[in-house]
């Protein structure tokens, strides 16, 4: 709650940024990958936007992906998935089996 309201202006200014600087058209259903996610404020702000895309949201604070998985559940995001992974460390035969085909399915 607190981290949202905090952060809610700089993520104003980035999705506007983003798109600006991006040339992308912001409703295009697109598959979309967030590295540091945090509470997925970016990701709302786009799914708002685009609602047919897929989302995939990645960030190393577990307290972060919980704060995130919650919103997920809340709002019946259906088209998103969040996963607590530190890709520097990030080891194919650790992971968890989710974590593992959501990311493969990524390289495809």
């Amino acid at each position: 709650g607190e981290w949202d309201d905090l952060a809610s202006g700089y993520r104003d200014a980035f999705f506007t940024l983003l798109w600006q600087q991006t040339g992308l058209e912001p409703s295009a259903e697109r598959v979309v990958v967030d590295f540091g996610c945090g509470t997925g404020l970016l990701t709302e702000s786009m799914r708002r936007t685009s609602p047919k895309s897929e989302f995939t949201c990645l960030d190393a604070a577990p307290a972060m992906v919980r704060a995130l998985q919650d919103k997920i559940q809340a709002g019946e995001w259906e088209n998103s998935k969040a996963h607590c992974v530190a890709l520097a460390n990030y080891d194919d035969a650790a992971a968890e089996e989710s974590v593992k085909n959501d990311l493969e399915a990524l390289k495809g």
